[in-house]
């Protein structure tokens, strides 16, 4: 398992990139559902940034507009569902 931590990989055949993250259980266990949320987020948002250590990249991605929208989103969600 610990061969996949860290991959990331962008294929051009279908223009996908790919970023594996791994959670330790023994850790997200003794976290509350926030702290979890918290974690969750700055993974996704640390996939995003292992994009600028690609070797091959395309040249019509914008990363810093791809990162601010997904980090608007997962703010916007987690403003929501601490309302309820």
């Amino acid at each position: 398992m610990k061969k996949t931590e860290n991959y990331k990989r962008y294929g051009t055949k279908y223009k996908n990139y790919l970023v594996v993250k791994h959670f330790d259980y023994s850790e997200i266990k003794n976290l509350d559902e926030q702290q979890q949320y918290q974690l969750l987020k700055a993974k996704i948002l640390e996939g995003i940034n292992n994009y600028d250590d690609l070797k091959r990249k395309p040249k019509d991605f914008n990363k810093e507009v791809f990162y601010n929208i997904i980090e608007n989103i997962l703010t916007n969600y987690e403003k929501q569902k601490s309302c309820r």
